[in-house]
């Protein structure tokens, strides 16, 4: 029997010998030996191998290139494992030989899953997740994963894991497995950290440790992945947790002058309040209610970043630049706004400010000073900045 590993990366072992891709010294090899052996319970013709690696016409003679690529896999196939037959040649087609039997990690991680999927026993099914879960070490094939095949293949099982994961990670908390939740949460989110329902997962196992300031902690790392690489706030789920979490944090009966200290020890020195979105929505709600019963002024102001012209097509170049501006422009709000002012990042691109207790002109102002100071930057991001003004709606 011999053992294929294709999740993260391409190694084949056996009790003796290992063949992986530092030998195999080719991507050719290895997508060729990769495709036979996934696809090793039907024969591939010769058309629908050239169709699949010479697509684009890479070589004049794709029969010939075919057919040399294959003497190269067989030469370093019995290089490894001596004189057998791995792959047979039949009549305009190639198979990996049905007698040299194969263990595919991708096939095993499936039918964990399938089994998983079906079955009722929480104890059984979480354990049977565990062995998927420590399956997925990452993506299909990364390394060679520019053939359209590798990546509708990735997508599947990565679709499959999020599933099976998040079914895992909920069984853990009903089960109060709230370590074990917290161990396999720190492995999915290595493999993807733009899952919200692993962050929220996350932060369910920390408070069920009662590391509530761990909890806190993720949540804002979270909300600041989601913005830098999706452009989005937390779902509703996350923020009903953020609000959970604030709650307990407070449980315990405290004295009023240790408790101003502990207020007073999480102020910042100087300039704006800034704060996550769900602080900031808090306050927002506060300052409704305090505008409508004193009367006063409150404007809302939105300030957005968008990247110049000559770059919009390079999607790399344009998330690098936005991020970059992003924090120029923190800079320049944390020294132009004054202390009772609150911002909140919004969006990847977008800072939202609330200014209390000014009018519409030096409310203008202050936005013109922020534009000023911004554009003044020395080295500033390719970005230009615009905002817009609205006075707070009392009800």
């Amino acid at each position: 029997m011999i053992y294929v590993q294709l999740f993260e990366k391409f190694q084949m072992s056996d009790q003796k010998h290992i063949l992986d891709e530092k030998t195999m010294h080719s991507d050719m090899l290895i997508k060729l030996l990769a495709y036979l052996m996934i696809h090793r319970r039907n024969a591939s013709t010769i058309q629908e191998l050239i169709d699949i690696f010479w697509d684009d016409e890479r070589s004049e003679n794709p029969a010939g290139a075919l057919k040399n690529l294959m003497y190269r896999l067989r030469t370093i196939l019995k290089k490894t494992w001596g004189d057998k037959e791995f792959i047979l040649t039949g009549r305009g087609s190639y198979q990996w030989n049905p007698h040299i039997p194969l263990e595919l990690d991708t096939e095993l991680f499936e039918e964990y899953c399938r089994d998983a999927f079906d079955m009722s026993d929480r104890d059984k099914k979480i354990e049977i997740e565990k062995k998927a879960a420590e399956l997925y070490t990452g993506r299909l094939l990364p390394n060679i994963a520019d053939e359209y095949w590798i990546l509708n293949q990735s997508s599947y099982y990565h679709s499959m894991y999020l599933r099976m994961i998040n079914q895992f990670l909920t069984e853990c908390k009903e089960a109060k497995r709230y370590q074990e939740m917290e161990n396999y949460c720190h492995r999915a989110l290595k493999l993807d950290a733009l899952d919200e329902g692993l962050h929220c997962a996350m932060m369910y196992a920390l408070i069920g440790q009662r590391k509530q300031s761990e909890a806190m902690d993720h949540y804002r790392n979270a909300e600041r992945i989601l913005y830098d690489n999706l452009g989005v706030r937390p779902s509703e789920e996350m923020f009903q947790i953020y609000e959970e979490l604030m709650k307990e944090t407070h449980t315990e009966q405290q004295d009023i002058s240790r408790i101003q200290k502990e207020l007073l020890s999480e102020r910042e020195a100087m300039g704006a309040f800034f704060c996550e979105y769900g602080t900031f929505k808090k306050n927002y709600e506060l300052e409704v209610r305090r505008a409508g019963r004193l009367g006063i002024s409150v404007f809302l102001a939105l300030i957005t970043l968008c990247v110049i012209p000559e770059i919009k097509n390079d999607q790399s170049a344009i998330k690098t630049t936005v991020q970059m501006g992003m924090n120029q422009l923190q800079e320049v709000l944390q020294n132009s706004l004054r202390t009772g002012d609150v911002m909140t990042r919004y969006s990847h691109n977008q800072f939202l400010i609330m200014l209390q207790g000014c009018q519409y002109e030096n409310a203008q102002k202050v936005m013109q000073r922020i534009e000023t100071r911004f554009y003044a930057k020395k080295r500033r991001a390719k970005v230009n900045m615009q905002y817009s003004l609205d006075e707070m709606t009392v009800k």
